[in-house]
């Protein structure tokens, strides 16, 4: 079923690529006139397993977001590790924007403000199974890395990505190739990113689902790896996750560090 399902996949997103005008036919579903700018609209709302719900989770991973845009008017709210607060909408067809609030940062009181942090992403469904996205997000904080160092007193440290992103799939079975740049203003360096996320939903219930974040800063690489199950409801979906790297297994847990996520769909 895997290997079927793969070649169904990749047959689907080859023959969208080569029928772009007058109708396109979809695997599984009738013909449909094309929209604006030749893509599919936002149709991804069904389960392909026998006796799934409806799967609303297939527009983001653990932090970060596939190719899938989410549809015009819809949205979710996530918590994670009860602290960290965000939602997204769907602004349009193919432009979702999003933003949150670290929780502790707004306790402790510094003068220069919470943790806080603004996303968005440029999407479109070419096919059925092929996804295109354009996403960047931005992270302020109040706490520089150095805080004995004077020239750091007075900076407000952030770090922003922006990233172009390919999905393959639908929200129960994809894979996510992500590829651009970040700017770190604490250390003051630019470097490549690469992220590899998917999800495998194989149950009904039940779906594996993995990030994988690559900053290439030779010959100081810095990666982070997480892997773990979401748990799928009608509208709600719960990820129980472990994050792992070099510095945690050596200075948090050996087994890497827990990550339970909330998600509710609107």
């Amino acid at each position: 079923m895997l290997n079927l399902r793969i070649g169904t996949l990749l047959a689907s997103a080859l023959i969208s690529l080569a029928v772009r005008a007058g109708s396109v036919p979809s695997l599984g579903q009738p013909s449909g006139t094309v929209g604006s700018w030749g893509l599919l609209p936002a149709k991804h709302r069904v389960g392909v397993i026998r006796g799934s719900r409806t799967n609303n989770h297939g527009s983001h991973y653990l932090f970060g977001q596939s190719a899938i845009p989410l549809e015009q008017g819809d949205g979710y709210y996530k918590n994670t590790l009860l602290s960290v607060n965000a939602v997204n909408y769907g602004l349009t067809r193919h432009l979702s924007v999003g933003g949150g609030v670290e929780l502790l940062s707004i306790i402790t009181g510094r003068e220069s403000g919470p943790v806080y942090f603004l996303n968005a992403k440029l999407a479109a469904n070419i096919s059925d199974v092929f996804h295109v996205g354009l996403s960047g997000f931005y992270v302020s904080y109040p706490f520089p890395g150095n805080l004995e160092d004077p020239q750091f007193t007075e900076k407000r440290p952030g770090f922003a990505v922006l990233m172009g992103a390919v999905t393959i799939g639908d929200p129960d079975f994809q894979i996510t190739l992500s590829a651009g740049a970040s700017k770190d203003w604490d250390a003051n360096k630019e470097r490549p990113t690469v992220n590899i996320s998917g999800m495998a939903r194989f149950f009904p219930r039940v779906a594996l689902i993995t990030e994988n974040w690559f900053f290439l800063d030779s010959p100081d690489n810095y990666s982070l790896y997480c892997f773990g199950v979401r748990f799928i409801g009608e509208t709600v979906a719960v990820d129980v996750a472990l994050a792992n790297n070099k510095q945690i297994r050596e200075e948090v847990l050996p087994i890497g560090l827990p990550i339970i996520g909330v998600s509710v769909a609107f």
